[in-house]
């Protein structure tokens, strides 16, 4: 080994080839970068690796990253190609060997794609094997991707600085040379140089640590072989100022030491939950899948600076720290739930994702789809008395329907050939549109045999990679015989066409006529007249009569033996589709409603509520009968708190939508609305079962926000004891708190407390909490420090400044004063984020959110042209379509909303 480091030293001196960057590319004056021998976006499938040997020594302190790696790559076709990915690297010294002896080659670099391609003198005959040896020189990344720099601030002022690898989808590539493609799977041997006050963390325990003769401060820690994987899942953590807490559960198959490691001034109190869901999640993967974990170790890591919830990796899983520690002295019920939906989510991988793999990332759904569906499951079990799949539809099958309603939208599944839109995959339609899909396959085939498939397709792709089709025949083996419709069948065309259909009914005598109208879109100036769906119509009746029957692709209309007072379709949400009812059954369910909602499901009440407030957007239904259906609720007699945190979200959307006008009854509406239910609050008691808890919290927020006189006074008197100590009130109150105490503000003093908290805590729940309470500011002086802050790294954390400035457009007294502040330091936003992807579209997509006018329309093309933003033009457009949606929310119903909650805010005085 210590020849290794020497030959990678002295060949410093003497580069053979210098790669310079420039700008996001790399000028290779060496090496032929036109006329290129490979130019498709695809590496060839000539050859895929058996093994890498990845020897890198990050430096810390000047960023430098030098490296060797040796590849052992089987020939599967004759070919004189090789190409591999590499970026922000040069190379110091190459060599390729066949038999052990070195051949000729020359190198060929595609700047637009990050490939070398080393074309050989001699051709490579099919079966052998061959080696690729590359010593180079690289960086440690500041924008979350490859080996990327994290600082962690401390309370003290001080700071450290570790390196983490986030290496999904596509960025091995700045990290080592490689086959950086889901598909070439090989075992890895990681060395990794480090100061002697640093400690380490990868996929495979430590095996040993070296010393390095001559320099004692420094030694290296080797790690024992990976199993079989994509270079997506290499993990490598090097830790400054880290501690750990391990467990060893024997509640899974073999002994499993868990640990957990985050930063020493975190870690006190905030381990337990997350060693304990992990212990039992692994646990009930096992049992479900009835296949063992691969491992005799799982570590979880907390990261101050990280660009997603968490990442996978094998048996060493990286986690943003307000989605791994919880402390319930400090914490909510709300963040117990998410730390443990995210664990489940993550461990779930082990086996989707991680054993069995997607061979590209067009099936990303394969990985987070299931995932997304089985950290349902999962957490349900953890936590059985949170109602996990009621809680969760909201942030689900809700937000999944809302993002697929543009014809701008992808496919689950879709052909991807660029890195932005491989980037631009990670989105609601392959997480909760698949999962929403595989839901309903549970649905109709029966959980057991959805099990029973699921095991036989990990035990046949086992370390391997599988395609969409793959899964389908398994899955075609184990469903009902006598399904009119197959499973494959229902399931391709959800998954190889956008969107969803639209159905419609009516009443013809004795029965109910069921239509397709087609694929449901936003925008009336968009049309899909060609997508057709297999769609399973479940449904239930007044008289609780249920039952089924498929509207094929092939029909247009069905008639379901239907008589009763009332109905609802798509019962207990069993599949992804909308439906419109004629005005006399939205009058018949109304009625039924204000009579007695327990007769209608939670499940079926948030669907039919949800769909209604959408189908507004597009205008196919009034905003009146929207309202018309949530009126039910002022009784307080509504006990399900997640459908009533529905209602206060789409009313709360629209009062977004409206930011700009000056209308102000909607507050009123809400109070008049909710007060009953609210009067039955008791504020010293905090709720014993979880989702009221976590209902109790948000709803009053929402009531203080109104303006609800004895809510502002009680929230107060809470800001006032947080003042005296942060500990004093119960954590669910916090947040309204300080609210609260912002918007009673005669002086800055309020901020200022909140601003010296934000700095002091180490606690990542209440740093998020403070951090967004910033926003909301009502005074100008206040506003105008917040904003300020929002240009600063030091000040909002890079992964955290599009929720920041998100919260900042929503301060409703001073959105016009945001808005324009951001449009003159669009720039500096967009330099902060652009080499982040992921960051930079989120930041776009939710900055646009409630945009409601022609103006604002125009402001954001010019912003995205102006500054040249690099996303996905589906993305662009996705953007677009959201403000053309709103604007014509706008043009549909303000009149009607305006008019109907006037009328309701008047008959409540009477």
């Amino acid at each position: 080994m210590q020849s290794r480091i020497d030959n990678i030293v002295t060949k410093t001196e003497d580069i053979n080839l210098k790669l310079e960057k420039m700008t996001n590319n790399l000028q290779l004056p060496n090496i032929k970068t036109t006329d290129l021998s490979w130019t498709n976006y695809r590496l060839n499938d000539y050859m895929s690796p058996i093994s890498y040997d990845l020897f890198v020594y990050p430096n810390l302190d000047t960023m430098e990253l030098k490296g060797k790696v040796t590849i052992e790559v089987k020939v599967i076709k004759p070919t004189n190609l090789i190409v591999i990915h590499g970026s922000d690297m040069t190379f110091t010294d190459v060599k390729i060997l066949v038999a052990s002896q070195p051949i000729k080659f020359q190198i060929e670099y595609n700047t637009k794609f990050n490939q070398f391609i080393f074309v050989t003198k001699e051709e490579l005959k099919e079966g052998k094997d061959l080696t690729i040896e590359i010593d180079y020189i690289g960086h440690i990344q500041k924008n979350f991707k490859g080996l990327y720099i994290s600082t962690d601030h401390h309370a003290d002022g001080t700071k450290s600085r570790s390196a983490f690898t986030q290496l999904a989808p596509i960025d091995a590539r700045f990290m080592f040379p490689c086959f950086d493609e889901p598909i070439f799977k090989a075992v890895f041997k990681l060395s990794v140089q480090r100061k002697t006050t640093h400690s380490t963390v990868s996929n495979q325990h430590l095996l040993k640590t070296e010393t390095i003769e001559g320099n004692p401060d420094f030694v290296i820690d080797h790690f024992n072989e990976s199993v079989k994987m994509s270079t997506y899942l290499l993990a490598l953590g090097v830790l400054e100022d880290y501690s750990h807490v391990s467990i060893t559960t024997n509640e899974t198959k073999s002994p499993l030491k868990i640990t957990l490691f985050a930063p020493t001034d975190m870690i006190e109190g905030r381990s337990a939950l997350a060693l304990e869901v992990a212990a039992k999640s692994v646990a009930f993967f096992e049992k479900y899948f009835d296949i063992p974990y691969d491992s005799d170790k799982l570590d979880l890591v907390a990261l101050s600076d990280f660009t997603y919830g968490a990442m996978e990796n094998n048996f060493a899983v990286f986690f943003r720290t307000s989605m791994l520690l919880y402390n319930p002295k400090e914490d909510t019920k709300a963040n117990l739930q998410m730390v443990t939906s995210i664990i489940c989510h993550e461990v779930s991988h082990m086996w989707f994702g991680n054993k069995v793999t997607m061979k590209f990332w067009e099936d990303l759904y394969l990985n987070e789809g299931f995932a997304k569906n089985l950290e349902k499951m999962c957490a349900n079990h953890v936590l059985p008395d949170h109602n996990i799949p009621e809680t969760i539809f909201e942030a689900g099958d809700a937000d999944a329907l809302k993002v697929d309603a543009f014809k701008s939208s992808m496919a689950v599944s879709a052909f991807v050939n660029s890195d932005e839109a491989v980037v631009a995959r990670f989105d609601p339609i392959s997480y909760k549109k698949g999962s929403s899909i595989i839901q309903s396959v549970r649905k109709l085939c029966g959980e057991e045999q959805v099990r029973k498939a699921l095991n036989e397709y990990i035990n046949t792709f086992k370390y391997a990679n599988a395609e969409s089709e793959d899964l389908w025949k398994v899955i075609q083996k184990y469903a009902p015989k006598d399904m009119d419709v197959s499973i494959s069948d229902f399931a391709k065309c959800y998954l190889v066409q956008a969107g969803y259909p639209m159905l419609k009914t009516k009443r013809v005598g004795d029965k109910v006529e069921v239509t397709t109208a087609g694929r449901y879109l936003y925008l009336n100036s968009e049309e899909d007249t060609d997508s057709k769906w297999n769609v399973p119509v479940f449904y239930t009746t007044s008289d609780n009569k249920s039952g089924s029957k498929w509207l094929k692709a092939s029909e247009n209309t069905i008639e379901l033996p239907i008589n009763e007072k009332w109905y609802i379709l798509n019962d207990g949400i069993a599949a992804y589709f909308r439906v419109l009812y004629s005005t006399e059954e939205y009058t018949a369910l109304a009625k039924q409603l204000v009579e007695d909602s327990s007769k209608i499901s939670a499940m079926n009440k948030m669907m039919l509520i949800n769909d209604a407030f959408n189908f507004a957007y597009s205008g196919d239904l009034s905003i009146s009968v929207a309202l018309d259906l949530i009126k039910f609720v002022q009784e307080g007699k509504e006990d399900n708190t997640n459908l009533l945190s529905i209602i206060i979200n789409r009313m709360s959307e629209i009062s977004n939508l409206m930011i700009d006008s000056d209308f102000d009854l909607d507050d009123q509406f809400m109070v008049q609305l909710l007060i009953k239910q609210y009067m039955q609050v008791d504020w010293e008691k905090i709720a014993v079962e979880p989702p009221k808890e976590i209902f109790t919290s948000t709803f009053l927020k929402s009531m203080c926000s109104y303006k609800t006189k004895e809510c502002a006074v009680k929230a107060m008197n809470y800001f006032n004891n947080w003042l005296k100590d942060e500990d004093s009130i119960p954590s669910m109150y916090i947040e309204l708190a300080l609210a609260q105490g912002l918007r009673e503000g005669k002086d800055s003093s309020a901020f200022n407390a909140i601003y010296a908290q934000y700095k002091k805590t180490r606690s990542p729940h209440r740093k998020a909490m403070y951090m967004i309470a910033l926003t909301k500011a009502p005074r100008i002086e206040d506003l105008k420090r917040a904003l300020q802050m929002s240009l600063s790294p030091d000040e909002v954390p890079i992964n955290l400044l599009s929720n920041y400035l998100v919260g900042l457009l929503k301060n409703k007294k001073h959105h016009h004063i945001v808005w324009n502040f951001m449009k003159e330091h669009f720039e500096i936003y967009h330099d902060l984020m652009k080499d982040d992807k992921t960051i930079l579209f989120r930041f776009i997509e939710f900055m646009v959110e409630s945009f409601s006018t022609e103006e604002k329309l125009s402001d954001v093309k010019y912003l995205i042209k102006k500054h040249q933003v690099n996303i996905d033009q589906r993305i662009i457009t996705k953007v677009e379509n959201t403000i053309s949606k709103n604007i014509q929310w706008r043009h549909h119903n303000e009149k009607n909303f305006t008019n109907y909650v006037i009328n309701f805010v008047e008959s409540k005085k009477n």
